[in-house]
């Protein structure tokens, strides 16, 4: 539905971003990615829509893009520890730089200590 919409209202960013959240759900990375990249055409100022960015590109191995869309998120919205959780998961499956992606989960776990998916990774690098 959302997707028909674009066709009557082109352009429109709440529904890119909605046709973009729908393709993510469905692992769709890269038809998620290009509808968030869209958005961020449009309004680069939210950090959800970052956030997401960040994590189609991370699926589709585009890293380092990855990396910078959550840094932006981070900048954006720096209260959220998810963010920095997604920033840990890439650092360490990908570049299995263990020492940086414990700084993200110390960063996650200062803004919410008990953050179960934080401390799980943080085991698992451990």
């Amino acid at each position: 539905m959302a997707r028909e919409g674009l066709t009557h209202w082109p352009g429109n960013v709440t529904l890119e971003r909605l046709v973009g959240d729908c393709r993510l759900w469905r692992d769709d990375w890269a038809g998620a990615a290009v509808m968030y990249e869209k958005v961020v055409a449009t309004d680069p100022n939210i950090a959800s829509v970052h956030a997401n960015l960040g994590t189609a590109l991370g699926e589709m191995g585009r890293i380092d893009a990855a990396m910078t869309h959550l840094q932006r998120a981070a900048e954006l919205q720096p209260e959220r520890p998810q963010t920095f959780i997604l920033m840990a998961r890439l650092t360490w499956t990908h570049k299995r730089d263990a020492e940086q992606a414990r700084k993200f989960l110390l960063l996650a776990l200062q803004r919410d200590p008990r953050n179960a998916a934080a401390m799980e990774l943080m085991a698992q690098i451990d």
